[in-house]
């Protein structure tokens, strides 16, 4: 039922344990609605969302056993979604990618300017567009270098909006799982809702990444419009008229000779333009797939720490950002297969001059160990000025649906004879082995 040709041929027998349950959980729940899927392929850049995985488990629904990346599913239109699909169906609905060709710096008092709206709780604004959704975002300067035959340099400048409005998009994602949306009545939606600007979901999209552009770029609609060379879409829905194709970052193959495809490498390495694609599969994957791993702390020279906090902005003082920190999810050998697949040539690398990336709010879902990796000691952050968290202390939430804090109150008695100087209440409060609380307090208790 599914087809994994396209991830076997690049990955072959190497297919993460956790990436091969998953796959087999998304095969079991499409079985449940069989006679409306047509087909499933799974695509070389295939992986784990785990920061959306978690961050929908942990917010929206224990139900929702995984989030994929790369995948691409055709279903009839009486399709029925469930809390399930999220493992298809991915919640950064109508994302794209736009690249401005630019022949001055970015202001990076201009780029931080634009802000991160929460995809719960912000309020979209029409009039005033220009934010980013909290997962997998960036924009930023973007160069291109070349050499010619005598040696000399050559530098374009680009700017890259690669961005989603989830304070639009993402309730429609939720409500097309809590209620059992067909798919049939979310193309409709696709095509005909006006998102509140005379504009479909995907025009919307192409019209915020346009103004995002004309706002860090300081000039006019017609000028960001003159000056855009490339823009696509990668999670996006079609239709043939008998089905409908749900791509999950995965961009719609141009017809031959016209057009170029945008290939995502990591948040720190950047693009790659390919000029010419040739390949007579629908779709190519928009990004390299993602990399469970992160880069570790110990293992970077200190310019690559600087380069993180002098090139890399994010929203907040996390001292760490878990989409900043993954590699490419492919490298070397596989990479090279990768374009041979679809016969991508004549590229172009947009490295990553200095960007401002979504914040990933999964610190206060994510197991200690990892919190623990995550967050970088004060050797680290030696010639480094930051207001960014770091050192010895980490920081858990107050709460004892957190599992960490709630084992910390439990062993409270024994960690505080071996680390006596670790005071977690106010020590005017503690009597002994006991903590006086107020009468009031404790009426509120009963």
């Amino acid at each position: 039922m599914i087809n994994t040709a396209p991830l076997n041929a690049i990955h072959a027998d190497d297919i993460p344990s956790d990436l091969q349950e998953a796959l087999l959980d998304l095969e079991n729940h499409l079985k449940k609605q069989q006679s409306h899927v047509k087909t499933v392929t799974v695509m070389p850049n295939c992986s784990i969302d785990y920061d959306r995985t978690i961050h929908v488990q942990k917010t929206l629904s224990d139900k929702i056993s995984w989030v994929l990346q790369g995948i691409l599913v055709t279903v009839d239109a009486d399709y029925k979604l469930s809390y399930g699909d999220a493992m298809w169906f991915h919640p950064e609905m109508a994302k794209g990618r736009s690249i401005f060709k630019i022949d001055k710096d970015v202001s990076r008092e201009k780029l931080n300017s634009i802000k991160e709206m929460h995809h719960v709780d912000g309020d979209y604004d029409k009039e005033d567009p220009t934010c980013i959704s909290p997962f997998h975002c960036d924009v930023g300067e973007y160069d291109a270098i070349s050499i010619d035959d005598m040696g000399l340099e050559t530098v374009q400048k680009h700017l890259v909006v690669n961005a989603s409005f989830e304070a639009l998009t993402y309730p429609l994602w939720t409500q097309y799982l809590m209620t059992g949306a067909t798919i049939g009545q979310v193309y409709e939606n696709w095509t005909k809702m006006d998102m509140g600007n005379g504009k479909s979901i995907m025009d919307t999209s192409s019209f915020v990444r346009d103004a995002i552009a004309q706002k860090v770029l300081n000039c006019t609609y017609h000028d960001v419009t003159e000056s855009k060379i490339y823009s696509d879409e990668i999670n996006a829905l079609y239709s043939d008229g008998h089905s409908v194709y749900v791509a999950n970052h995965a961009v719609k193959t141009p017809k031959e000779g016209d057009g170029s495809i945008l290939i995502h490498l990591s948040a720190l390495s950047g693009y790659e333009l390919y000029k010419s694609v040739k390949t007579d599969e629908l779709f190519v994957p928009s990004n390299l797939g993602l990399s469970s791993k992160t880069f570790n702390w110990d293992d970077m020279s200190v310019a690559q720490r600087k380069r993180i906090f002098s090139d890399c902005m994010w929203e907040g003082n996390e001292g760490f950002n878990t989409y900043v920190l993954k590699p490419p999810g492919l490298v070397a050998a596989n990479k090279k297969a990768f374009e041979n697949q679809y016969s991508l040539n004549h590229s172009s690398k947009l490295r990553m001059k200095f960007a401002k990336f979504s914040s990933q709010p999964v610190r206060d879902f994510i197991e200690i160990g990892k919190l623990l990796k995550l967050t970088p000691l004060a050797a680290h952050m030696d010639g480094i000025q930051t207001t960014a968290h770091h050192g010895n202390d980490i920081r858990v939430p107050l709460s004892l649906k957190y599992e960490p804090f709630s084992e910390l109150i439990n062993k409270f008695e024994e960690l505080s004879a071996e680390h006596p100087e670790f005071q977690l209440f106010n020590s005017a409060l503690i009597d002994g082995g006991y903590i006086k609380i107020p009468r009031e307090i404790i009426n509120k208790l009963k």
